[in-house]
């Protein structure tokens, strides 16, 4: 072997860190695999964890795109909500995440947070139409 392929294992690694965000979690890896990227899911049950499993690093190191859902406690005291954070692996070692996008180059490389309200569908496109842009 002469070195390690530059192409991604993964176009989306989906990181769940609540049970009751797993089946978000299964179904935006289902709507990301219908559009044609290869996805993969990791449950990581933790209340609350400062490094991913070994495992979960790997594949995350070698995944062009990573979403991370959890489940908080939502504005009214009485139900959990689930949010999620996504990201673009770095470019290069080192690379600063962009928090606030100028132009639509650093927009596919921002970091996207909030609460997904209803389906995840939309959250899969967005992210799909993200990867493309970044050339994923």
């Amino acid at each position: 072997m002469t070195g390690a392929s530059k192409e991604p294992a993964w176009d989306v690694l989906v990181v769940v860190t609540s049970g009751r965000a797993v089946g978000h979690g299964q179904r935006l890896r289902d709507h990301l695999e219908r559009r044609g990227l290869r996805a993969k899911l990791h449950v990581v049950l933790a209340p609350r964890f400062t490094a991913l499993p070994s495992e979960t690093d790997r594949d995350a190191r070698r995944a062009a795109f990573c979403v991370v859902l959890t489940a908080v406690r939502g504005a009214d005291e009485t139900a959990d909500e689930i949010t999620y954070v996504a990201f673009p692996k770095p470019a290069f070692l080192g690379q600063l995440p962009i928090l606030s996008p100028k132009n639509p180059q650093e927009a596919a490389r921002a970091i996207e947070a909030g609460r997904i309200t209803g389906d995840v569908s939309s959250l899969a496109e967005r992210v799909a139409a993200r990867i493309a842009n970044i050339g994923g």
